[in-house]
């Protein structure tokens, strides 16, 4: 295979004869290969597949037979392979800036193509040594991508398939319901341990408005995207079970987005579902959102979107909604997050990240009051459930540790959260007891609505997942804290 290879690239080198598609082509297929390779999850709609296309593909090949035409044809210079490389040169160089920076920056690009004019005069013979590097660069890319492609578009959904009937749950009671997602929040519990030793008057000021804390409350994964993919399928999906588990896991976004058992049994009962985020994290694929209301329109949303070009002020889109919204007859869920307290990033020593996170707590708890007394004030009659996605990894040094620590206090600060529920006349004690992880937030809350604890009989069990990596090529999931709420190490098994 190998001789065959080297063959063919010596007779492409020998010949004379240039082929403008491959110039546009060679130009475009690694940095395509590698974004998708290195970015899939945030860019596996329709949408971005045919730009996309166009964009690193066929663009760059119209592009070498356009300067094939007009270079042949102008008497100045006879000769268009310089130009050929040119285009080369600086359309490599331009999608390499794009996926690095996740946009089109002008200054780069303006730089790339003076550097790229002068190679391709410089250099334009060793134009095809050139497309053979690319090609081969290229190639590397493919078995990697492969996986990626195949634990996308393979992995079977079935893993949300509910194990009663439970989606077609008719609720009794139907009040407004606002959950509130502080980012990373965790439990007192867990914020007065060493690793974080601190306080908040946060949950003391809960229990004065009535509503119900649950202590030794925890995530059951500790990133936000597969966190809440659990929350609104009630269900454990254990990262996808692909060949590849990572904390992206296939379709998350989507789920979050609407396409959950959650919000399809809230619009099966009437509801009007609102959707208010701080920035375009959640949406950044551009997904279609299922919501009735979405405060961040994807019109808006950059193409190459990090996650955070578009910054809305939550409280205040809120206010506006519920303003307009007010006499509505159909009863309203909310789902509101804003990225703080978040969690550390590893960028400074333990103790500043610590610090940090603190600073960042302490404004979260400003904030949450401000929405509750919102929500009070403006709908008194709602439930309101104040819960955070995963805990805010205090004490963990690296992503090294973060995939490796079997300390108990580390592993609490990974899941461990803050949750809350203001029941407001809402008979919850034949329902909440049991309630000790964000899988089961919404079965409990249905339950209690339609005044039917036998969908309580399908609890998912509470037990809190990591990844571990055991190989170069991917991860295993492991069981860190059992439905007990122990701290463990168990391998799960496909």
């Amino acid at each position: 295979m190998f001789k065959r290879l080297r063959t063919y690239i010596l007779n492409f080198l020998s010949d004379s004869k240039q082929i403008p598609w491959l110039v546009g082509l060679s130009a475009g297929i690694y940095p395509f290969f590698k974004y998708y390779n290195s970015n899939f999850p945030l860019v596996d709609s329709k949408s971005h597949f045919v730009v996309l296309v166009l964009l690193f593909l066929l663009l760059p090949i119209f592009g070498s037979y356009f300067i094939k035409i007009i270079g042949a044809k102008l008497h100045v210079i006879k000769k268009h392979e310089a130009l050929l490389f040119t285009l080369n040169n600086f359309v490599f160089f331009a999608l390499f800036v794009i996926i690095s920076t996740w946009g089109i920056r002008k200054e780069y690009l303006l730089i790339g193509l003076v550097i790229a004019t002068i190679f391709g005069f410089l250099l334009k013979k060793h134009l095809k040594k050139a497309i053979v590097f690319q090609l081969l660069m290229a190639f590397l890319v493919v078995p990697k991508l492969i996986l990626v492609l195949y634990s996308h578009f393979l992995t079977k959904d079935n893993w949300k398939n509910l194990p009663d009937n439970i989606g077609n749950v008719k609720l009794i009671e139907k009040p407004n319901i606002y959950f509130i997602q502080p980012d990373g929040y965790v439990s007192k519990k867990t914020l007065e341990n060493k690793v974080y030793q601190s306080s908040s008057d946060l949950y003391n000021w809960l229990e004065n408005k009535d509503f119900h804390v649950y202590h030794d409350f925890r995530s059951n994964y500790s990133s936000t995207l597969v966190s809440n993919a659990s929350l609104f399928t009630m269900k454990h999906h254990y990262f996808g079970e692909t060949l590849l588990p990572a904390m992206e896991m296939p379709r998350a976004r989507s789920i979050l987005n609407g396409d959950n058992s959650v919000i399809d049994i809230l619009h099966n009962n009437g509801y009007q579902s609102y959707f208010i985020v701080e920035d375009d994290y959640f949406q950044q694929n551009l997904t279609k959102n299922s919501y009735s209301y979405q405060n961040i329109d994807l019109k808006n949303i950059p193409f190459f979107s990090s996650g955070q070009n578009i910054k809305r002020d939550v409280f205040k889109d809120l206010e506006n909604v519920i303003k307009r919204d007010k006499n509505s007859v159909n009863p309203k869920f909310f789902f509101i997050q804003k990225l703080i307290p978040h969690h550390v990033h590893y960028k400074e020593s333990k103790e500043i990240e610590r610090n940090d996170y603190l600073n960042k707590l302490d404004n979260a708890s400003i904030w949450v009051k401000k929405i509750i007394n919102l929500i009070t004030e403006k709908d008194p009659n709602a439930i309101i459930i104040v819960a955070a996605d995963h805990g805010g990894w205090v004490g963990i040094e690296n992503y090294k540790d973060f995939y490796s620590t079997n300390d108990e206090f580390l592993v609490n600060s990974l899941f461990s959260t803050l949750c809350s529920i203001k029941w407001n006349k809402i008979d919850n004690l034949k329902y909440d007891k049991a309630l000790k992880t964000n899988v089961n937030i919404f079965r409990v809350l249905f339950s209690a609505l339609s005044k039917n604890s036998a969908y309580l009989n399908y609890l998912e069990e509470d037990g809190s997942y990591q990844l571990r990596k055991e190989n170069k090529i991917g991860m295993s999931i492991y069981r860190l804290i059992d439905k007990n709420g122990l701290v463990v190490s168990e391998k799960l098994e496909k």
